[in-house]
């Protein structure tokens, strides 16, 4: 969903990229550090979103330092039910009705996996897994899952209030894994290769790289205008969509689909996916499906 935060964050925001927006270093992709792009959107004068010409990523204008994207995960990062690690009366009540009645239940994305043939014993790596109630989910449903999470604390609140396994060291993880499975999380990294070099480290062959995020393509773009404008700047430095993926993994095949957020994707469709050649369903609405084949 569209970040939503105070005019206090919004104004440190905007001070800090009219500062940034004349380090040289922070106008160059973040995936292949090309100088070359071309504009898409602006905002408020001092933010663009471009893409790049070479990798065409569509990123945001300044980046943002890396010193600062380290301290702000760790401390400051804030997105409601995902990053809010609940109370130990609430997580039980979570617990015991399996998070059905919240809106990290995760039974949308389990359906997906089973359309796409995953067996239930299937090895999963769930990255970015925050508190850990994916992982739990996951283990429930028959998977044998491990989290990661960049923010030490919640990672520990995971593995001490959940019993799952969620590190928070990337050294600390060892495949193969059958799945890397990621729900909005891409759009956050400082470069989508760090999550590319970490599937092809750890999926085995014909491993299967699933993430959702919002949707960057040009379809959607021209579908809702508005909401594809909302969906990229402070939270969301990176705009991840369909001509970028052809560009950086050609010899995979791919398959996209897209949803409006809180509903499911068409799975007859997904289910029917030869899994060896790319497949495009429709792009026009604001949530991504990508699913890769490794």
């Amino acid at each position: 969903m569209p970040p939503v935060f105070s005019d206090k964050l919004r104004w440190q925001y905007l001070a800090r990229c009219a500062v940034d927006r004349f380090r040289p270093k922070l106008r160059r992709c973040p995936c292949c550090q090309s100088s070359n792009y071309d504009v898409v959107k602006s905002k408020m004068l001092v933010t663009m979103l471009v893409r790049c010409k070479k990798c065409k990523l569509l990123y945001r204008l300044p980046q943002d330092q890396q010193e600062f994207n380290a301290k702000f995960y760790q401390e400051r990062y804030q997105s409601g039910f995902a990053t809010t690690c609940p109370t130990e009366s609430d997580l039980q009540t979570m617990l015991e009705t399996g998070f059905s009645k919240t809106e990290k239940n995760l039974s949308q994305k389990l359906s997906l996996l089973n359309a796409l043939g995953v067996c239930r014993n299937a090895r999963l790596l769930d990255y970015g897994a925050s508190w850990g109630y994916g992982v739990w989910q996951f283990n429930q449903a028959g998977f044998d899952t491990v989290g990661f999470e960049i923010s030490r604390s919640r990672a520990q609140y995971a593995r001490t209030m959940l019993d799952v396994r969620v590190e928070d060291d990337l050294n600390e993880l060892h495949g193969p894994f059958d799945v890397f499975f990621s729900i909005h999380v891409l759009e956050h990294l400082p470069t989508p290769a760090l999550a590319f070099d970490l599937a092809r480290r750890l999926l085995r062959p014909g491993g299967l790289f699933v993430a959702y995020t919002p949707n960057g393509s040009d379809i959607c773009r021209q579908a809702n205008p508005r909401r594809y404008h909302e969906s990229w700047g402070r939270l969301h430095p990176l705009y991840l969509d369909d001509a970028f993926y052809r560009s950086q993994l050609a010899d995979h095949p791919k398959m996209f689909a897209s949803s409006n957020y809180g509903t499911q994707f068409d799975l007859e469709q997904i289910g029917n996916w030869d899994q060896r050649s790319d497949l495009t369903l429709d792009l026009s609405h604001n949530e991504l499906l990508t699913v890769v084949v490794f």
